[in-house]
């Protein structure tokens, strides 16, 4: 059985494109057969091959159909154009819902100098596997220099331990602002490439969890002694002690093996 494909219509294919720059939803799966059909004019014609016995195969045309009186005719095409205006008004509607759930990118801002000095009382202190480190939107004027920009950054942490506070989830995604032009100084706040062991000091921002400081790094430490899966902080005890056990203590597999 043979027969000509529908053709793929504007609204279809914006709708098609859009979906899968959300990532999270199935229901791109679904909506372009859906709305490719729902839009698209009807098949223009239909074949069949058959299979002799005998011998080769023979195509044969299917007798043409039966005239259709003009008022079904009629009455056929103001429901196809009915369905077809009731798409394309509910397209803008769904393209809103999907840019509504995607957008998830919280509002943040730069922290100040003041905070960024207090970066080690933040109320969260983990060790945890930083990876997938992806700059989010634009650089951003920094709001020491409005002639300088700074880059926010997302960054996802596999937790390992927990040694102040409470995190909720074993992986979580962290944001925090980067430096994004020339520097001279200490070692700016980044993750890289590679994914390393830290402990990291985190505030929460509204819904969201972010690096206890901006640009310059005074917030992580690097662990290189190893995993401790089964190291549990005792929250009786002041947090320099849970950071000697962590730096100090050789923890499972090799040195700064990750």
């Amino acid at each position: 059985m043979c027969y000509y494909p529908f053709l793929s219509s504007r609204a279809a294919t914006i709708l098609w494109g859009r979906l899968p720059t959300c990532g999270r939803l199935p229901i791109g799966l679904w909506l372009q057969p859906a709305f490719s059909r729902l839009l698209s004019p009807a098949p223009v014609g239909f074949c069949r091959k058959e299979r002799s016995s005998r011998g080769p195969s023979v195509t044969r045309s299917l007798p043409p159909e039966p005239p259709i009186p003009t008022g079904v005719k009629t009455q056929r095409t103001m429901l196809i154009s009915t369905a077809r205006i009731q798409a394309w008004l509910a397209a803008p509607f769904l393209l809103i819902l999907l840019d509504a759930g995607c957008s998830r990118t919280p509002r943040l801002t730069e922290y100040d100098q003041k905070s960024n000095s207090q970066a080690r009382s933040a109320p969260l202190v983990v060790v945890g596997l930083a990876d997938s480190d992806l700059p989010i939107g634009r650089p951003l004027p920094s709001r020491h220099d409005p002639n300088y920009p700074m880059q926010l950054h997302r960054v996802k942490v596999r937790i390992e331990n927990i040694l102040k506070g409470s995190a909720g989830e074993p992986t979580i995604f962290v944001y925090y602002f980067a430096f994004a032009g020339g520097f001279d100084g200490p070692r700016p706040v980044g993750f890289g490439r590679e994914p390393s062991r830290r402990i990291l000091w985190l505030r929460r921002d509204g819904g969201s969890l972010r690096m206890a400081c901006d640009g310059w790094d005074g917030c992580t430490m690097f662990v290189k002694s190893g995993a401790h899966p089964q190291y549990r902080a005792d929250p009786q005890q002041p947090l320099n002690r849970a950071l000697a056990d962590i730096l100090l203590t050789r923890g499972e597999g090799e040195i700064n093996d990750l």
